[in-house]
């Protein structure tokens, strides 16, 4: 019923019964084969890419011809741009154990607090865990170093290429000396903990305090000023609060015994001390529970790193979060939240080196709140367009902006880099922007069962359409995964395909192992199996689908300078309310990955929130006859809603657009409102014209195309120096620099720079393409978007 929301689970036990028994269809070709593929002469197009903002014939370039060519910072919520500008530094073991004595100013605030006796002895139990914990260091010192010096010696006296039979003399001698000095650790250790073990093994009771403000203030005391202990707060036996201290070296090892109770009357019998992770909690942190960081990764996806991150940690994905999700293909830099782990942590885990440049992390922080999908202004983007083709070699180079009043760049070899048609694309698009598209990545790889089609599909309850589309073979399918799925499509035994199924096939055997476990008929309940997030992800797809193709006809209609009577406008700088799942702009959509990463403990930053945003929707105004003709509002203002529940349709004839849009798939404007609730969408609203901020671009010469020809800013930390190309090189490229906000897409912006398709089949036959063909006078021709 409309109105009426119930979850896909509930759904799924409605629908149970309700699901006819007739197999669904396999997708066959007309030789009866399994169908691999679905003819798509023009993938922008089909998602309705068409209009351009600036005319002109634009040019030849390769994107991503390595990943350092595409750059992307993360600009965070006051608009500092994310860079990373330190690597972790290792805590030495004695770090934690070089506090100075408490002054007398902080022992008479204790001695107030808590008594004058038992304050000597809390004073007494810090300097005993830290007398402790120095000793353990050492010993552990002198046997590292007795190990390094039976390897040193005990090699050099081996004859070259030898393994030693015996021991070095030397060696031996080394033993001694380190074994010395271990013992002399031991017996300070052995002293420290008689002291321990006979006076505190059971930690320090106070008296009965029922005041809760005065238990916080010894407790904060301690925090600050005791750091080698713990304070936690316990029952007595009359009913009443005690609070009980105890060292951090007691919490860590577990070691305690069984007390004999307080004077207040304390529990007697007390159980031997759990871990407390505040045994490690670092003093700087404060009453702050999430370590917040910089992730600077190279050609890994987002979520792939933090999953990657947390086995490394033996942790798991739910403790970090992050605002967006970044490109694979890519040098990405971005803050992630972590929640009760350490710096330290991180920092020993760096050192390492498990990732070698892959993944760095630095910058740590202690924060109160964690970060949440779509805790992001926007992206910064350096990204490196190689072997321009324009058609022409221009005499004249503009550096570093592009505006014509920067001096021209003079190479040894006398030729420029710049070039005139780029500097003109550049320029209009400074001027005029660009449609603000869904980019390809929104709709899948696989052309075949694109995700606007699941969506729909979805939408229409139509299970069996949605298992058909997600079964089908996908680009990229190994010969046992065509065969899992011939299988599946021959037999409808879910079981028998399970069993040839790959485990890398993630999304598929989530579905195939529901079927298994509900029946075959059941397959809503099979679709339950896939994370929340991945379900909405198919809905939004629909709605980006439709969303192009009305900002299409909507520029074909009236143009790409102005508002016009009946559109939507929304101030400058206000949020159109676009789901958070659309901050991972220029990240593709990769369903079985996505999968593989979430089930079983997804990031919340990625699968709890995916579809969390503002939950109120601005309200937009319509665009009035005398507005239109005064030239109220700019081409900037316009916004076209993504379709859902609580939006409003323009004022123009654009609405029937959207009716027509819809009813391609069968489905009304009122199919939003569905019964189930992870596929009800409210809809939102977004600008259909977005202009890059702090453009500016800079033409080098090259000769090697695996030279960089942007600092990363792993780079910049080892003080590598820039990037200054070839002056004498036969190759032209440019290197821009932008930001632009959440859920734009970089790829949109260099469809519209270069007049390009962005179809991946494209951009592998650019980066295979080599200037010195041109020369040559080879034919490459020219994709059309």
């Amino acid at each position: 019923m409309p109105g009426c929301s119930t979850s896909i689970a509930t759904a799924a036990k409605v629908h149970r019964s309700g699901w006819s028994p007739v197999p669904v269809k396999p997708p066959v070709g007309v030789d009866g084969a399994l169908c691999l593929s679905v003819p798509t002469p023009s993938p922008c197009r089909q998602v309705g890419i068409t209009e351009f903002c600036s005319a002109g014939r634009g040019f030849r370039a390769a994107t991503k011809q390595r990943y350092v060519d595409f750059i992307v910072r993360e600009v965070q919520m006051d608009g500092t741009v994310a860079r990373l500008r330190s690597l972790p530094v290792k805590p030495t073991a004695n770090d934690s154990m070089t506090e100075e004595p408490i002054g007398d100013a902080a022992l008479s605030l204790l001695v107030a607090l808590v008594g004058d006796t038992d304050a000597r002895k809390m004073v007494d139990m810090q300097a005993n865990a830290i007398g402790i914990a120095v000793a353990k260091a050492a010993k552990k010192a002198a046997r590292q170093a007795q190990g390094r010096a039976r390897h040193e010696l005990t090699q050099a006296s081996a004859p070259a290429g030898t393994v030693p039979a015996v021991i070095h003399p030397a060696a031996s001698a080394a033993d001694a000396g380190a074994a010395s000095a271990a013992a002399g650790s031991t017996a300070a250790m052995a002293a420290l903990h008689a002291v321990t073990d006979a006076e505190m093994a059971d930690g320090l009771l106070l008296p009965r305090d029922d005041d809760k403000a005065h238990r916080k203030q010894v407790h904060d005391f301690i925090k600050i000023n005791l750091q080698q202990l713990i304070s936690t707060t316990e029952d007595t036996v009359d009913g009443g609060k005690c609070v009980r201290v105890i060292t951090k070296m007691d919490v860590a090892s577990d070691v305690g015994g069984a007390g004999k109770g307080g004077r207040s009357g304390g529990r007697g019998g007390r159980k031997r001390p759990r871990y407390d992770a505040r045994a490690d909690w670092p003093v700087e942190a404060g009453s702050n529970r999430y370590l917040e960081f910089t992730l600077y990764k190279e050609n890994r996806d987002t979520l792939n790193a933090i999953a990657t991150l947390a086995r490394a940690m033996h942790l798991s994905p739910n403790l970090f979060t992050f605002g967006g999700t970044k490109d694979r293909r890519a040098v990405t830099t971005q803050r992630v939240s972590a929640n009760r782990v350490t710096g330290a942590r991180v920092a020993q885990l760096m050192e390492r080196k498990l990732f070698g440049d892959t993944m760095v992390l630095g910058d740590f922080s202690y924060e109160a709140n964690p970060l949440r999908l779509g805790m992001l202004a926007g992206n910064h983007f350096t990204i490196t367009l190689r072997d321009l083709d324009d058609g022409e070699e221009s005499s004249a180079a503009t550096a570093n902006g592009g505006d014509g009043g920067s001096a021209a760049r003079d190479y040894a070899s006398g030729s420029a880099a710049a070039s005139s048609v780029v500097e003109a694309a550049l320029l209009a698009l400074r001027t005029r922007g660009f449609p603000n598209y869904f980019g390809l990545q929104r709709f899948g790889a696989n052309a075949a069962a694109p995700t606007h089609e699941v969506g729909a599909a979805l939408l229409r309850s139509d299970w069996g359409e949605v298992l058909r589309l997600l079964l089908m073979p996908k680009p990229g399918d190994g010969e046992d995964e065509l065969e899992a799925r011939r299988v599946f499509w021959a037999t409808q035994d879910a079981a028998a395909a399970l069993r040839v199924l790959p485990r890398r096939s993630s999304l598929e055997r989530s579905l195939l192992e529901g079927l298994r476990d509900h029946g075959a008929n059941n397959i809503l309940t099979a679709i339950t199996r896939l994370p929340r997030s991945l379900r909405s992800m198919y809905v939004h797809a629909l709605q980006s689908w439709v969303w192009n193709h009305a900002t299409s006809e909507r520029l074909r209609r009236f143009g790409c300078e102005r508002a016009v009577e009946g559109d939507l406008v929304l101030p400058l700088g206000a949020d159109g309310a676009e789901p958070a799942a659309d901050t991972s702009a220029d990240a593709p959509i990769d369903a079985s990955e996505a999968v593989d990463e979430l089930a079983g403990g997804a990031p919340s930053g990625a699968d709890a929130n995916a579809d969390a945003g503002p939950t109120a929707l601005p309200e937009p105004h319509a665009v009035t006859a005398e507005e239109e003709a005064s030239g109220t509002f700019s081409i900037d203002h316009v916004v076209l809603p993504l379709p859902g529940n609580k939006v409003v349709m323009p004022g123009n004839d654009m609405a029937a657009v959207y009716t027509s849009l819809l009813a391609q798939h069968g489905l009304a404007p009122d199919c939003f409102r569905h019964h189930v609730k992870e596929i009800s969408m409210p809809g939102a609203y977004r600008r259909i014209v977005q202009r890059p901020a702090d453009l500016t671009w800079e033409f080098f010469r090259y000769s090697d195309p695996t030279d960089p020809l942007a600092q990363t800013d792993l780079a910049a930390l080892r003080n590598e120096p820039l990037p200054q190309g070839d002056a004498t090189g036969s190759m032209r490229a440019v290197v821009l620099s932008f930001m632009l906000p959440s859920s734009t897409y970089a790829t949109m912006l260099l469809r519209e720079l270069t007049k390009q398709s962005t179809a991946l089949t494209h951009q592998k036959e650019l980066n295979l393409y080599q200037a010195p063909q041109l020369a040559a006078g080879q034919t490459t021709g020219r994709s059309e978007a």
